[in-house]
């Protein structure tokens, strides 16, 4: 089973953490991405402890669009090496869902 969460907003991101925390709690084996885009990315900087804990565990890919760091003026270096960079958000979410990866808005 494979699920993708989608954060574009920063107010939604505690939200999608404790959504994927529960996902996680009740199967174990399944594999998540959540994908970060548009000014929900500044909310990656400083630090967000809760998610770049997430990105740390083995069944969690933490995707954060480069279009949006861009726009938003969030450098790369500023997020734990543990989160993936994404040319784009919105192709991420297309490319995961045609491999079959269902799709959450928190």
């Amino acid at each position: 089973m494979q699920v993708l969460f989608h954060v574009n907003e920063p107010a939604r991101l505690s939200g999608a953490v404790r959504n994927i925390d529960n996902v996680l709690d009740e199967i174990p084996a399944i594999s998540v991405e959540l994908v970060v885009n548009g000014p929900a990315v500044r909310a990656l900087v400083p630090k967000n402890d809760a998610v770049a804990r997430l990105a740390t565990k083995p069944a969690v890919t933490v995707a954060v669009c480069q279009n949006s760091l861009r726009r938003f003026n969030v450098e790369p270096v500023q997020l734990p090496d543990t989160m993936t960079i994404v040319a784009s958000g919105v192709i991420e979410l297309v490319r995961k869902q045609e491999a079959g990866f269902a799709y959450i808005k928190p």
